[in-house]
This record gives C-alpha cells, structure tokens and sequence, in this order.
C-alpha cells in the first residue's frame, strides 16, 4: 500500500506468512519500522479491493444509498451514490460516510466522502491509480535497517503498543512520547464519563476503591512536521487520581494507518494523589478525518484493572501540505 502527501510517500508492507508489517518513509526524512502484525489480510480501510464490503457494511443501521450519477474517478469508471444518514442521528463528533465512489462493474470502493454532522465534507479514501499488473518483486523487499519496534497492528487498522513510565511529582507531572521534533502544546480538552468494569475480588476491591481515577481529559492540536505529510497531531491526555497506583492507558481512533509515536497504549507509575500527562505525537501516512479517544484505569500488579474512565472523543481533519488551523 502506497500514501502520497507532500513531498515523500509512506509505503506499507504486509507480510502475512511472519505477520509482520513495515512502515518505509521516503522523501525529505525517509526512516524505515517494522512491528507485529495480526491479520493474515489487508486492512479494510486500506485496501479497497478486499475490504469495500466490509467498509459498506459499518454504515449506520437504517442509511440509505441513492444513485447519482456514473462519474469516473482518475480515469477509472465508476458510479456515485449518496448515502443518508439513519432517522436518528449520531453524535454531532462521529464522522459520517456522506458519498461514495463505486468502480464498475465490481463496486470497489475508489473514493470516499465524510464529514461529522454540520461539517464540511472532506475526502477519506481515493484511489489514484489501479492496474492489474504483477507488480514487481523488488517491491516487497523491505530495507535491511528497519527498525523493529512493539507496535501491533491488526486489519481494522489500529495500531497499539506498550510504554512504561513513572511519575515522582505530588499533585502533576508529565510523560512525554512525542517524537524528537514535537514541542508539548494542547487546545480544546474534552470531559470525562465512566464506564463499569468487571468487578475485582475483594481483596482488590479496596485496594482500586482506594486508588480510582477521578478524571480524564483530552487536549489535541495539529502541528507542523517534517516527513510526507507535513503535518501530525499532538495529543495530550490528563489522568488524575485519589492516591499513588499504576493507571493503564489507551488512545484509539476511526481513522486507519494512524502511528501514535511510542504505541497506543501504556502504564504509567504515579507515586502520589494528583495528575499526570501523557503527550504523544500522531504520524499520518496521509490527508485523514476522524476522531481520537482515551481511556485509563487502575491497574494492580497482577493486571487487574478497575472501572474504565473514557474522554470525550477529540475530532481531527488532517489535511496533508495545508498550513494547520489556529487554535
């Protein structure tokens, strides 16, 4: 898989056999990671010949498709449908497929619109080029210096990976995995809900009672970056809790082929009662739309965890070679 942005290209290897994927840079800043990968296919977001059915089949219960026009995209025939939203309406930060492109006769995906609700519309998905073509061997060979590290990736495209830290201050600190160009910024923060979780034993019930996370917050902003696309997010979680504990935690996403620098998810050691920040950079392979959300939870060192406290999703529209929004 291939993803144009600004002067370089970000190219995706998937080995299915070793379950292993390469993530290769070329351009201005070319860089080579390779890390575990879960599926013995494609991701669905990113390879449109095997994954338009089950990219369909996610629309919302009750969407209705509608005939436009035949319209071909990049030279390749297609036919253009609307799609209406359900009677009920999603959350005004969900983004919606609003048009799609079908390639005839096969109905593959070769172009995608959406937007969340009020929202200007923005591409998703486009195909630039297809050909049947064998393509060349060379192709699949990645470079011998590929750096491993313990990303995971699996076929709906989310990445997540491990990273330990600790935090000395009383009342606030900070665990930054921003890459080595990030500066720590944030904007709008989001609200906290919980969620219930399986209740421990009782021995440990006291124990997570005792240490609970209080809140979460989550603050984003789009920043300048070297590299194909030019741009990345730098994404800044809050976790406060009522007493010394290790807190679990994990950033996700609906946008596919995202890299959160240092993996999705973690643990870090807070020693006292107060608030910690987790600030991470988000690399994008090309433009994308969507959200981001976090979650943390009290962990004991057995690995059971408490009730899971969510953030308000924080949405994204990442255009690649744009100059980034004020915030």
């Amino acid at each position: 898989m291939q993803s144009v942005g600004g002067p370089g290209k970000l190219v995706s290897i998937y080995d299915f056999e070793a379950h292993k994927v390469y993530w290769i840079m070329t351009g201005p800043m070319p860089s080579c990671s390779a890390g575990r990968y879960l599926s013995s296919r494609a991701p669905i977001g990113e390879d449109p010949v095997t994954g338009s059915a089950q990219v369909l089949a996610t629309l919302p219960k009750g969407s209705q498709r509608k005939f436009v026009r035949q319209e071909a995209v990049n030279g390749i025939p297609a036919r253009l449908e609307e799609i209406a939203a359900p009677a009920k309406p999603a959350a005004a930060d969900a983004v919606q497929f609003s048009r799609i492109w079908l390639s005839e006769p096969d109905g593959i995906i070769v172009k995608m619109e959406g937007a969340t609700r009020g929202g200007t519309p923005s591409t998703m998905l486009e195909v630039k080029r297809s050909t049947a073509e064998k393509p060349q061997a060379a192709l699949f060979v990645p470079p011998a210096d590929c750096q491993v590290t313990d990303s995971e990736m699996d076929d709906s495209g989310l990445m997540r990976g491990h990273a330990e830290a600790e935090i000395s201050a009383k009342a606030s600190g900070e665990i930054n995995l921003a890459d080595k160009t990030g500066q720590s910024s944030a904007s709008a923060s989001s609200a906290q809900r919980n969620t219930p979780a399986p209740s421990p034993a009782p021995s440990s019930t006291q124990t997570l009672a005792a240490t609970a996370v209080t809140a979460v917050a989550l603050q984003v902003r789009e920043l300048q970056a070297p590299g194909p696309c030019g741009r990345k997010l730098q994404v800044r979680a809050t976790v406060s809790i009522a007493g010394p504990a290790t807190v679990w935690y994990r950033f996700y996403t609906t946008a596919t082929g995202l890299q959160f620098y240092g993996g999705a998810m973690g643990t870090i050691r807070i020693k006292a009662a107060g608030s910690a920040d987790v600030v991470k950079d988000v690399a994008f392979p090309a433009s994308k739309a969507g959200e981001i959300r976090f979650e943390a939870a009290i962990q004991e060192p057995s690995g059971r965890r408490g009730g899971v406290t969510i953030a308000n999703a924080a949405t994204f529209n990442v255009v690649c070679g744009a100059v980034p929004p004020r915030t």
